[in-house]
């Protein structure tokens, strides 16, 4: 074989070399392209979930500070009934503390006062236990006889 068409044969050997190569390398940059579709996609996925979380903890946050604030608000409010309960309970304590001292201050009245009657009526029990002896004695004497009928006429006669 001549050495030029040797050249040749070795030039067509090297382009279907040369060819095979591009062929792959064709082929290689397909699979990148295709990778970097899909990695693309990905990271659309990535961006459209990263906004949905974002939004989501907006809303999150705005809740949050609503419940902070309501939660503020049913504090201030317990605050506000503990001490009107407190107040309320003082008041009461109050109330009690008179109603008590009046009625033992009216117990006391009404104790004086029946300590006072008995002693009345225990006097008074006297005093007619004493007249009555003293008529029963008037009695005895008139029916004993006229001498002390004088005596009880001029008795009678004072009363």
């Amino acid at each position: 074989m001549p050495t030029a068409l040797m050249d040749r044969t070795t030039d067509l050997a090297g382009s279907d070399a040369l060819l095979d190569a591009f062929a792959e390398k064709d082929h290689t940059i397909a699979q990148l392209n295709e990778r970097i579709a899909a990695l693309e996609g990905s990271l659309k996925a990535a961006h459209t979930e990263e906004t949905i979380l974002r939004n989501d903890n907006t809303v999150l946050g705005l809740k949050l500070m609503d419940a902070r604030e309501k939660q503020s608000e049913i504090q201030h409010a317990n605050e506000l009934l503990v001490s009107e309960m407190n107040d309320l309970t003082e008041k009461l304590f109050q109330e009690a503390n008179i109603l008590v001292s009046s009625e033992s201050r009216r117990r006391h009245e009404a104790e004086v006062s029946r300590t006072k009657m008995a002693q009345e009526l225990q006097q008074a029990n006297i005093m007619l236990k004493s007249e009555t002896d003293q008529l029963k004695a008037l009695r005895d004497r008139l029916e004993q006889g006229p001498r002390y009928c004088a005596t009880f006429s001029f008795f009678i006669y004072l009363l």
